[in-house]
């Protein structure tokens, strides 16, 4: 009897844990039945693996049902040599929030669920049926994705209703950041700048959902006389929904690119989308935007090179200095940040910011004090070699940003990335042109993708750049480094893949 109780504890826990790699990729995918199906190849394998080789222990059950013992033995050293093994790759990855942790209570009682049945119903045939467990650990998490929903659903409608409620209530100026790129940065400048003036908040890191503002304003003092709000989008209708919770009154519109056309499907929509926020904006409001130029709203609206421009551009390892021309009047800026696109995120947080009240002396000592977001073009300097880390993400605008900051550095340049992702059906198109540009830019180039790397390549070969390295991901590059790099080096690590992208 014991051991049948140890054996369902073992396929139990078994269950869950195989259930880990595909529910990390369901959690990334934004908790999506199928999610892990259509992106994470990672996760895939994992899981087709895994399930092979508990097969083969299934079928040794049946053939062999006397070795039981020796089976479970076998089975038990199996699992936690997997666990060893995978615990890095999965394990750390998969993230137990409070929704996580749900999801896999209940994909647990589902597993214990059925080994209570099996072991009730089967009699001698249990041990075969129970070390099938595992084999339903994928189904059993569609289950629970299922089963949760409802749940998750009413959670979220509960934490949103609260968190308007808190935004409205605080009276605060609420200005919406929003665009397929640089975000994160304008809605940081943009604060920085208001700070000069008045008691501003923003929301936390790059969250930028009606569940990352939920979290966001739990920490929002009382007093903030304004807060700014990153709002992203990877749909139709993601941006109404922030702003329904949100109620901006001025919103920024941070630049358009080819970004999430897996799921927009066209740059149209792309465009209809982020051009919500200022729909959204009421009669009186302001609306600053880089590339929307033909936007009928109730709004002010503030264009790039048409309203005010970016000129006297001097670039250097030092930061950028530039002039700022709004409506005729001009502002000499200076700022650490190190590229040109940089100038024209700057200017586009300063122009909100003096639109909102802010004197030109505050903005322009504001823009003095500016830092790089983590992994955003900032500067190190490791063990000899200058480390230039713009892996948060990539597009193709700020590639060849990034590429301009890395030409002006002395010493040979190296370029480390997997190429561009999330393009759709550009994907190919836009990182054979980055390849090129790679192979003008760049001494020597370390590819860590998979398909995009081998549009990368191709542009690099169309150039007849032969100084490059092919590597399956950044770890196994990193362990090539030491090889590669040399004292007196410039390295450049632009973009970093997605987990749930192959």
């Amino acid at each position: 009897m014991m051991e049948k109780y140890l054996f369902v504890i073992l396929t139990v826990a078994a269950s869950v844990y195989a259930a880990t790699a595909p529910a990390y990729a369901a959690q990334i995918a934004g908790y999506k039945p199928y999610g892990f199906l259509k992106t994470n190849k990672k996760a895939r394998d994992f899981v087709v693996k895994y399930y092979a080789i508990l097969t083969i222990f299934c079928l040794i059950l049946l053939i062999l049902p006397h070795f039981l013992t020796a089976v479970v033995l076998t089975f038990a050293a199996f699992f936690a040599a997997l666990a060893l093994k995978n615990r890095a790759k999965f394990l750390k990855s998969f993230r137990f929030t409070k929704r996580g942790t749900r999801l896999m209570i209940t994909e647990a009682v589902i597993a214990a669920a059925e080994g209570a049945l099996f072991f009730v119903a089967l009699g001698d045939a249990f041990y075969a049926a129970a070390v099938a467990l595992p084999l339903m650990s994928l189904p059993n998490l569609m289950l629970a994705l299922l089963l949760t929903a409802p749940l998750e659903s009413a959670v979220k409608k509960s934490f949103v209703k609260k968190t308007a409620k808190i935004i409205k209530e605080s009276g605060a100026v609420v200005v919406g950041v929003t665009g397929s790129y640089a975000k994160s940065s304008v809605k940081s400048y943009l604060a920085k700048i208001l700070s000069e003036k008045y008691r501003t908040y923003e929301t936390v890191g790059n969250f930028n959902t009606p569940m990352g503002l939920s979290l966001s304003v739990k920490n929002m003092p009382q007093d903030t006389e304004i807060f700014v709000v990153e709002m992203g989008a990877r749909k139709t209708g993601d941006i109404e929904e922030m702003c329904r919770i949100a109620r901006p009154k001025h919103g920024v519109i941070t630049g358009i690119a080819p970004q999430h056309l897996e799921t927009f499907l066209s740059l149209e929509n792309i465009m209809n989308e982020k051009g919500a926020l200022a729909r959204c904006v009421p009669r009186g409001g302001k609306i600053v935007s880089r590339d929307l130029d033909d936007l009928s709203v109730d709004a002010e609206v503030s264009v790039f090179n048409r309203d005010f421009f970016v000129t006297d551009v001097i670039l250097t390892e030092n930061g950028t200095t530039f002039t700022l021309d709004v409506g005729g009047k001009k502002l000499q800026l200076q700022t650490p940040l190190l590229g040109r696109h940089n100038a024209e995120n700057v200017a586009l947080a300063a122009v909100m910011a003096l639109n909102l009240g802010v004197s030109e002396g505050q903005v322009a000592a504001a823009v003095k004090k500016l830092e790089p977001l983590p992994h955003r073009l900032s500067v190190e300097k490791r063990g000899g070699i200058t480390v230039i880390d713009d892996s948060y993400n990539a597009n193709p605008k700020g590639v060849r940003a990034a590429l301009e900051v890395l030409k002006m550095f002395g010493g040979r340049k190296v370029a480390v990335t997997p190429g561009l992702v999330e393009l759709g059906k550009k994907e190919e198109e836009e990182n054979v042109d980055f390849g090129k540009l790679l192979a003008h830019a760049a001494d020597v180039v370390i590819l860590t993708g998979g398909r995009t790397s081998d549009f990368v390549e191709k542009g690099l070969m169309a150039e007849n750049f032969k100084s490059y390295f092919r590597f399956n991901g950044l770890s196994e590059a990193e362990k090539a480094f030491f090889s590669v790099l040399k004292t007196g080096d410039v390295v450049l690590f632009s973009n970093d893949l997605p987990d749930n992208y192959d």
